[in-house]
């Protein structure tokens, strides 16, 4: 699928779409560290982990949703492992910055639209609005899919955020990349390094939070309900909540 380099390496190439899209999902919407190297051996460290936390619950094992969700998970995988094997490790310098509202859903999550909706009744447990919709057999677990991966998308890089917002500037930013450790999160990094206090990261947090469009939209966006069904579907869902065990 990739053509090959000389020597292996393309540590100045930035990245097509779709792998910086995959690579995005194993490392959770956080930007690489400037001096990390995201290589075949923390490929699969990270896709151990991710692959441990995809499942569902016990009752819902083997249902679509759970093997489509994997599926894409093990799609991002093969797309990472065949690049890294031909380019060699993927480093910071490769990365585009990630816009704030993507209108397109990620391209790997396009490749995987399976149309079979659930049929088999609600789940005795609380869900959430996406899943209440699936469940519930007004989606298919494909719809969810692309649902879920454009909330996502919508998240920007803490870094790139906060800068945004005039909390910090450029050169904070770097600093706090080049002094972050491996799993710290980028605003506890930067509360430690006395670049942002606690009273700032809490406000950020809430405006990221609030970016995030409520997950109905993408099927009114889409054609795929109505925002009348949304409102009803919202309706049904706090009762079901309510009665939940």
């Amino acid at each position: 699928m990739f053509g090959s380099s000389p020597g292996g390496q393309m540590a100045h190439t930035v990245l097509p779409q779709a792998i910086e899209q995959a690579l995005e999902l194993f490392l959770d919407h956080q930007e690489l560290h400037p001096n990390e190297r995201f290589d075949l051996p923390t490929l699969k460290e990270r896709f151990r982990i991710k692959a441990s936390q995809s499942h569902l619950e016990p009752e819902e094992a083997g249902s679509p949703f759970e093997e489509h969700h994997y599926a894409s998970l093990r799609n991002a995988y093969g797309l990472l492992k065949e690049w890294i094997t031909l380019k060699g490790p993927i480093t910071h310098t490769q990365m585009n910055p990630s816009p704030v509202h993507p209108n397109i859903p990620g391209e790997i999550n396009m490749t995987l639209k399976p149309k079979s909706k659930w049929r088999l009744g609600l789940p005795n447990r609380k869900l959430k609005t996406g899943e209440y919709l699936f469940y519930s057999g007004q989606i298919s677990c494909g719809d969810l899919l692309e649902a879920v991966a454009w909330q996502d998308n919508q998240h920007q890089k803490s870094g790139s955020f906060a800068v945004e917002m005039g909390y910090m500037k450029e050169k904070d930013r770097a600093l706090v990349l080049q002094n972050k450790k491996k799993s710290e999160p980028y605003y506890a990094a930067a509360i430690r390094l006395g670049v942002l206090s606690a009273t700032q990261r809490n406000w950020l947090l809430f405006k990221q939070q609030r970016q995030k469009q409520p997950i109905g939209e993408y099927f009114v966006e889409k054609n795929i309900l109505s925002s009348q069904a949304i409102g009803r579907a919202l309706v049904e869902k706090r009762s079901h909540n309510q009665n939940a065990a």
